[in-house]
């Protein structure tokens, strides 16, 4: 990250976009152990939080990645509340008189509110990884993102003017859905192998 905010900071003049290249590709990994260090939604914090908000992401690939998690392969936990632990036991001092902990000093302001975990449906993963576009499309909202699905062969028979020409509508498409309240894109151009 701080390579890549180096390079911004020295190459950027007024553009208002940035294209990166090769970020959140965890697919591109062997083993599944690895694609699960590798979070998806960690990195794409990680962008957000250290180079700028992602506005929208193109995947150039050969398999279409599902935008949504099937509901039946979800399993959720029913959060079990534990069980209060006994008190502490007393502890008394050399003389037998007992030795009362210090209270905590209240912290300034209003009070904090009190996590309820039994509030929220727990999910199980699994080990199953959660893809790219299942994490954008959750984390801006679903209904703010317009996602697409285009094979390569609507560009071009050619697999590299395919590219650059794909990758010149999604420019155009992105500045496109920003000026629509704020929208997000998200697209997946599909190429025969």
């Amino acid at each position: 990250m701080d390579l890549i905010n180096a390079t911004i900071k020295e190459n950027r003049t007024n553009q208002k976009y940035i294209i990166l290249e090769g970020l959140c590709n965890s697919q591109k990994l062997i083993k599944e152990q690895d694609k699960l260090e590798l979070r998806l939604q960690d990195e794409l914090h990680d962008i957000e939080k250290n180079i700028g908000e992602v506005q929208s992401i193109i995947g150039l690939q050969f398999a279409y990645e599902p935008d949504t998690i099937d509901n039946e392969n979800v399993e959720y936990e029913k959060f079990e509340e534990k069980k209060e632990e006994a008190p502490p036991e007393k502890k008394f001092d050399e003389d037998g008189n007992e030795i009362v902990p210090e209270p905590k000093e209240e912290e300034e302001g209003p009070p904090k509110e009190v996590f309820k975990p039994e509030e929220y449906a727990w999910t199980i993963t699994n080990n199953k990884p959660v893809n790219l576009p299942q994490c954008f499309i959750r984390a801006k909202g679903e209904a703010k993102v317009d996602k697409n699905v285009k094979q390569a062969s609507l560009f071009s028979s050619s697999q590299y003017e395919a590219i650059y020409l794909s990758l010149d509508e999604f420019v155009a498409h992105t500045i496109k859905c920003e000026a629509e309240e704020s929208k997000y894109c998200y697209r997946q151009i599909i190429f025969d192998e």
